[in-house]
């Protein structure tokens, strides 16, 4: 699942998110029918549910903005101007940007649910092991500076909770079954870059 932001969120912009949001889209129904032969099926019920509830809570901003004015109120935040409209702009363009970056790196290796698959050390996984759920933070930050309501700030809070939960779950299944994982892990990020690592890349 994509990030996704709500229609009409933002005052310019729209052409280049929505190409982004088109390319994303195309390029995980492409890696979904090419990917790699399915691992046995988890065990488990959490490597199942977690992704599912994790992807959903993001859609659940959509139905926040259908809520009555009441609920929207008091603003968490000062009024921003021009602030408000430009960094979050930036924000879901970086977030766009970012996962579609670790689709194309993924390729084959992409997965909906928490399966062990191929390690991918290119790209932004030179840096952060996750940074396809970076992008739904980004999303979140948008949203919470965009509309500082309790309603947005309650489900950005339980996405990014679900999100950090699948990423734990994922690296617990990965150091147990992924040769050359703890090693990533002792040298890049979980969802945000180290800067040691930063200055080495470049």
């Amino acid at each position: 699942q994509a990030p996704r932001s709500p229609r009409g969120m933002f005052g310019f912009g729209g052409f280049a998110r929505a190409a982004l949001l088109l390319a994303f889209a195309l390029l995980v129904a492409l890696l979904l029918l090419l990917s790699r032969p399915p691992p046995p099926p988890p065990q488990r019920v959490s490597p199942i549910v977690l992704p599912l509830l994790s992807t959903f809570s993001y859609l659940a901003f959509g139905l926040a903005g259908a809520l009555p004015a009441w609920a929207h109120s008091p603003r968490l935040l000062p009024p921003l101007g021009v602030w408000g409209i430009v960094v979050p702009e930036l924000l879901v363009l970086l977030a766009y940007a970012l996962s579609l970056s670790a689709l194309f790196y993924l390729r084959r290796s992409f997965a909906i649910f928490v399966e062990v698959r191929s390690l991918v050390r290119r790209g932004p996984y030179r840096l952060i092991r996750h940074p396809m759920y970076l992008g739904y933070v980004l999303v979140v930050l948008a949203l919470a500076i965009s509309r500082p309501t309790p309603p947005i700030w309650s489900l950005g809070a339980l996405a990014i909770g679900l999100t950090l939960g699948r990423a734990r779950l994922e690296e617990r299944m990965l150091s147990r079954h992924a040769p050359g994982y703890d090693e990533l892990m002792r040298t890049t990020g979980m969802i945000f870059p180290r800067l040691r690592k930063i200055g080495r890349a470049h």
